[in-house]
């Protein structure tokens, strides 16, 4: 990786299978990744199959505080993620340990 640094969000949670990421954000990073086919479960349909690259992310806090290595992360041409999923400031003011660190990005990244 060279080192590209963009702000964005992410999810992490220690329940998936799989890690996906946006292809315009790879993209944007210019990653070079591994074509792969793979199929995808969700709960409105079983076994969509995908074609993506799989590539490997540095994730971190935007304070610098962690930062996550995601290895085999593969890419899918669109996250169908609602903007109503992301934080709003009355959602972080209900969650204390969300303060500060997410409040400045746009809601449209």
């Amino acid at each position: 990786m060279d080192g590209t640094v963009i702000e964005t969000y992410a999810f992490l949670g220690s329940w998936p299978d799989v890690t996906l990421c946006d292809e315009r954000l790879v993209q944007e990073l210019g990653l070079q990744g591994t074509e792969k086919s793979f199929s995808l479960t969700t709960q409105e349909k079983r076994n969509s199959l995908k074609r993506g690259l799989e590539v490997d992310l540095v994730v971190e806090a935007l304070d610098g505080s962690e930062s996550f290595n995601l290895q085999n992360v593969w890419t899918v041409k669109q996250l169908n993620v609602s903007q109503n999923s992301i934080a709003t400031p009355n959602d972080i003011k209900m969650w204390p340990h969300l303060e500060g660190s997410i409040s400045h990005l746009s809601r449209k990244r």
